[in-house]
C-alpha cells in the first residue's frame, strides 16, 4: 500500500464558485486511470482549497482522522491562482503548511523504501511547486517566497501587460491623487487617513473669535500671521462626500478588509449609503441598486469581489471614487464606463508608490 499521494492539484475555475468543496482522487496505472480511489492509495488529488481545509479541520477535531496523505506530495500545482485569490487565499497557505510533514501513522508503508532525507524532515525542499495565474498579487508573492523552498531554486515568469486606460470609452476626467506612506505595512492606514481627512473630511472646529463670521466653504490653511490667529472663528470645512447634494457617489474598494473599514467609518458619520459586497444578500443588493439609482442613498460601497462574480451594471453613478485599484486590470475600464449617461461625471483614484507591489498587471492600468 502506498503511503500517500505524490501529486496535489489545487484547482478552481469560476463556474464552480457555488460548489467550492470538491476532492477527486485518482490512481494512475500503465493503461488506465481509476477514479474515486482511497486517499492512501491514490496517486493524484484534484481538490479545492475549501475541500482540503475542511478535511484538515475534521482531522483536528476527530483524533481518529488524519491528513497523512499530504505528507509525501512531490508536485504541487496551484492552477488559476488569481481566481482562488478572489475567495480566501489563507486556505491555500494552511494547506501548503500541512504538506510534507512526518505521518502520524504508518498506514502500511514499507519503511525500507523511505528515503533518508524524508525521515530528516527535508521533503519540502524536494517538492516542486507550480503557481499559475493571470497576475501576481502580494498573497501569491508571499506564498512563493515562503513556501516554495526547493533546494534547486525558484523561477518567476512574468508576462508583459498592456495598459487598460485605452478601454475607457468615456470622455471623463480621471484624477489620480497620490498619498504618502512610509512603508508597505503603513500604506493601508495612510490610505484610510487620506480618505477620511481629504476625500471625506469631518468638521474642523478652530478656536473661536468674536467677529461672528458665518461658516464658509474653505480649505484649512496654517497661518503664521499673529494678527489672524485671534480672529479665527468657527470655520467649517464642508465634507466633500457627506454633505454633497449631488449624490450618486460610488466607492470602489479592492479588498474585503477595506470594505469593512469604510463601512464602519460611514456608519460613524451617519452617512447615507448602501452596500454591495460579496456577502450581501440578493434581496439587499436589488434594494440597494434601486435606492442608489433613485437617489435615496447618496453613497454606494462596491467591492471588487462582488464585481468579479456578478459584473453588476450600476446605474446612477455621478462621482466615482476608486479607493484602491482593482487587482484585475480589466475591471478599471469596466467600472469607469459605468459613468455612461451621467452628467458632470468625475473619477478619482487614490494610490501610493507601494501599489506597484500589489501586481504588475494592476499597475499597468495606469
Amino acid at each position: 500500500m502506498k503511503c500517500c499521494v505524490s501529486l496535489l492539484l489545487v484547482y478552481l475555475r469560476l463556474p464552480i464558485f457555488y460548489v467550492t468543496f470538491f476532492i477527486y482522487l485518482f490512481v494512475i496505472g500503465r493503461r488506465t486511470i481509476k477514479l474515486y480511489s482511497d486517499f492512501y492509495s491514490s496517486d493524484m488529488i484534484i481538490a479545492s482549497p475549501l475541500g482540503l481545509i475542511t478535511k484538515i479541520g475534521e482531522a483536528e477535531v476527530e483524533k481518529e482522522k488524519d491528513v497523512d496523505y499530504l505528507s509525501s506530495i512531490e508536485v504541487l500545482v496551484i492552477d488559476h491562482a488569481d481566481v482562488i485569490s478572489m475567495q480566501n487565499w489563507s486556505h491555500v497557505n494552511s494547506v501548503v503548511e500541512q504538506l510534507n510533514r512526518i505521518p502520524s501513522k504508518q498506514h502500511g508503508t514499507d519503511i525500507m523504501r523511505i528515503r533518508q532525507w524524508y525521515l530528516d524532515g527535508h521533503a519540502q525542499f524536494y517538492r516542486q511547486t507550480i503557481i499559475l495565474g493571470s497576475y501576481l498579487n502580494p498573497d501569491m508573492n508571499a506564498s512563493f517566497n515562503h513556501h516554495c523552498v526547493n533546494y534547486q531554486g525558484k523561477v518567476k515568469l512574468v508576462c508583459e501587460y498592456k495598459g487598460a486606460l485605452a478601454k475607457v470609452l468615456l470622455q471623463v476626467r480621471q484624477i489620480y491623487e497620490r498619498f504618502d506612506a512610509d512603508s508597505v505595512v503603513d500604506s493601508d492606514d495612510a490610505r484610510f487617513e487620506y480618505f477620511t481627512t481629504k476625500v471625506f473630511p469631518t468638521q474642523i472646529k478652530t478656536k473661536a473669535g468674536q467677529l461672528g463670521w458665518p461658516p464658509c466653504l474653505v480649505t484649512p490653511l496654517v497661518r503664521h500671521d499673529e494678527v489672524m490667529k485671534p480672529a479665527l472663528i468657527q470655520i467649517q470645512v464642508f465634507p466633500k462626500i457627506k454633505d454633497s447634494i449631488q449624490g450618486g457617489i460610488m466607492l470602489f474598494v479592492s479588498s474585503y478588509f477595506e470594505y469593512v473599514r469604510i463601512r464602519n467609518f460611514l456608519k460613524s458619520q451617519n452617512a447615507s449609503f448602501c452596500l454591495l459586497g460579496e456577502y450581501t444578500k440578493q434581496s439587499d443588493i436589488s434594494r440597494a441598486r434601486v435606492w442608489f439609482f433613485e437617489g435615496k442613498r447618496k453613497i454606494m460601497l462596491y467591492t471588487e469581489r462582488a464585481h468579479f462574480y456578478h459584473r453588476y451594471k450600476i446605474r446612477g453613478i455621478q462621482n466615482l471614487i476608486i479607493y484602491s485599484l482593482p487587482e484585475r486590470k480589466e475591471f478599471y475600464p469596466e467600472i469607469v464606463n459605468m459613468l455612461e449617461g451621467s452628467h458632470n461625471m468625475t473619477c478619482t483614484v487614490l494610490f501610493s508608490r507601494f501599489d506597484q507591489f500589489r501586481g504588475i498587471q494592476m499597475a499597468s492600468g495606469l
